[in-house]
């Protein structure tokens, strides 16, 4: 593969894409280009660089340990919308250590009520903040508020999550 970035910058090709997934899930070098045109770069690039980091990541994990601390800090510089949207997806999926539900609680509460915020931003900020009441039940109030504000948007996706979440802590 000569130009991976002239792969994924044209037309969506799924076959490149799945190509370019399974190498760089073995080839480390490639996995920290994608990766850092994720985190630096911004546009439809961006987009899915991070999308490429999310299904490395998967079948990596080392990668994840590797670069999880950077991607927290990287939530208190201003960050284009790409990394911010794929950051919060791929913790909710992995994970994440106790010392870093006090950062993540507040990030999560900022982005799942920010008005440009799109619906997975907001289904990650969920699943992080439900994770982290299920570690601290005392947060689990401040959780309902914010299920609260985003019944607010009348959004049938958002508030049938908020409502399994109130289901499940209720317990």
């Amino acid at each position: 593969m000569v130009d991976w970035k002239a792969c994924i910058s044209e037309k969506w090709d799924k076959d490149e894409f799945d190509s370019l997934s399974t190498k760089a899930v073995t080839d480390e070098v490639l996995f920290e280009q994608i990766y850092a045109e994720w985190v630096n770069g911004k546009g439809l690039l961006a987009k899915r660089c991070g999308y490429l980091t999310f299904w490395a990541m998967r079948d990596n994990a080392s990668y994840f340990f590797k670069h999880f601390d950077e991607m927290v800090e990287r939530f208190e510089v201003p960050s284009h919308p790409e990394f911010v949207r794929y950051a919060l997806w791929i913790i909710s999926h992995f994970g994440f250590p106790v010392h870093h539900d006090g950062v993540l609680m507040n990030y999560s509460v900022d982005y799942a009520l920010n008005s440009s915020s799109i619906s997975s931003t907001r289904f990650a900020c969920m699943d992080i903040l439900f994770r982290i009441c299920k570690r601290e039940p005392e947060l689990i109030r401040e959780y309902l508020i914010v299920l609260d504000s985003l019944d607010e948007l009348e959004i049938p996706t958002i508030s049938k999550k908020g409502q399994k979440h109130r289901k499940m802590l209720s317990r």
